[in-house]
């Protein structure tokens, strides 16, 4: 190889030298650290994300029981008197409700059943099942349309579906209060989704006041 070659190819390039122990060490301890921040952070967000998807279910499944609850709550009586009006029979919110209005005596026509909102503990769910009336008092509870085939007709028109329906999941807690007085039924559900940090609760709660007066 000539002087001149020599001279040109190393105007072109500089050697390189490798890292040493030292630096390497430094190196691996700055990824370490960054790896570590990295993952706590993705960690963080990922623990958000779960808390997040927690609270839209809770949010969604509290609103979900409280809409069928005051949907048909709000079709009962309101009259202090009344043989329709909502109670608490043994911790179920219990009640009948127009089905259908005569309109030559123009007088609400109440179903032959009375509608039953309770929570279940075992499986955190708020439920609706129907009972048939005895005398003006909930009484034995409608599983078909044997023997109470006008009754079953009806729930099938109201509320199509099984005897026993879910209307709210992740339900933990269920109260309601009743002012005979002012016909005032005042609801409250919590859902609760998830646990630890990730736990979501969600609260609802309403005063529904029964549109009929018989």
């Amino acid at each position: 190889m000539s002087a001149g070659n020599w001279c040109a190819n190393g105007r072109k390039g500089k050697m390189r030298r490798g890292l040493t122990l030292v630096e390497v060490v430094i190196v691996l301890g700055i990824i370490t650290v960054l790896m570590g921040s990295v993952g706590f952070a993705l960690a963080e967000i990922l623990e958000a994300s779960d808390f997040a998807r927690n609270l839209i279910i809770a949010n969604f499944e509290s609103q979900r029981a409280m809409t069928e609850i005051c949907r048909s709550l709000t079709a009962s009586s309101r009259r202090k008197d009344s043989p329709y009006r909502p109670r608490n029979h043994n911790g179920e919110l219990a009640f009948r409700m127009v089905r259908d209005f005569n309109a030559s005596e123009e007088k609400a026509v109440y179903a032959d059943f009375f509608v039953c909102y309770y929570l279940d503990n075992n499986t955190n769910t708020l439920r609706r099942r129907f009972r048939a009336p005895n005398g003006a008092d909930p009484g034995d509870i409608i599983t078909g349309p044997d023997p109470y085939y006008s009754a079953w007709q009806q729930i099938q028109q109201l509320f199509p579906g099984p005897a026993n329906q879910e209307v709210g999941r992740f339900i933990t807690e269920f109260t309601f209060s009743i002012d005979d007085d002012l016909g005032i039924v005042s609801v409250s559900v919590v859902s609760t989704v998830g646990s630890g940090e990730t736990r979501a609760t969600v609260r609802k709660s309403a005063s529904v006041r029964p549109f009929n007066t018989d």
